[in-house]
């Protein structure tokens, strides 16, 4: 028997911030690749991305999952593509976190995802066995893991360090800039 879950964090993807002379910086995260990944505190676990609830007009983008007024960042549109999650945004710096963001990200840092979920279906994979989700086949590691059937999406947060190894961040008008001549 699975213990009742109130709220998942899920750590995976990549962000991309265009910041060459923008007043609100656009963003582009890969908020989750659609595989097996370990979540500190959670094990492996898997969202099926066919039963998430996007449906939001805006998605709040937050620095680490802080959802005080001082974390907001932005805020964008969520979509899945290929059996990936995606936000497409702005960032507001109005807020500490913000600038600390647009800095780091003009001085070259690879910054990463995360996504706050609410799961409201979910089951436990034994070790071995093998799902159909995002388009993929997966399976179960030793341990087993814990499937998402279904979902609302709470956020999207930028990351310093994300629990999905594999993923990459991409902030190629912030690096640009940082190469023209004087």
């Amino acid at each position: 028997m699975l213990e009742a879950i109130d709220e998942v964090l899920f750590t995976a993807g990549s962000v991309d911030i265009q910041a060459a002379g923008q007043t609100h910086p656009e963003v582009s995260i890969l908020a989750y690749s659609g595989g097996l990944m370990t979540v500190p505190g959670w094990g492996p676990v898997v969202i099926d991305l066919r039963g998430i609830d996007i449906s939001a007009a805006q998605v709040g983008i937050l620095a680490d999952h802080d959802s005080s007024l001082k974390g907001i960042v932005g805020h964008g549109r969520a979509s899945v593509h290929d059996g990936r999650l995606i936000v497409a945004g702005a960032i507001s710096p109005s807020s500490e976190a913000a600038r600390q963001i647009i800095e780091l990200a003009k001085g070259g840092f690879r910054f990463k995802a995360s996504v706050g979920v609410t799961p409201t279906d979910y089951e436990r994979v034994p070790p071995g066995q093998s799902i159909e989700a995002n388009g993929r086949s997966i399976k179960s590691p030793a341990s087993g893991f814990l499937f998402v059937k279904s979902s609302t999406l709470r956020e999207v947060s930028i990351v310093a360090i994300g629990a999905d190894a594999s993923t990459s961040v991409a902030i190629a008008a912030s690096q640009k800039e940082s190469q023209m001549p004087e």
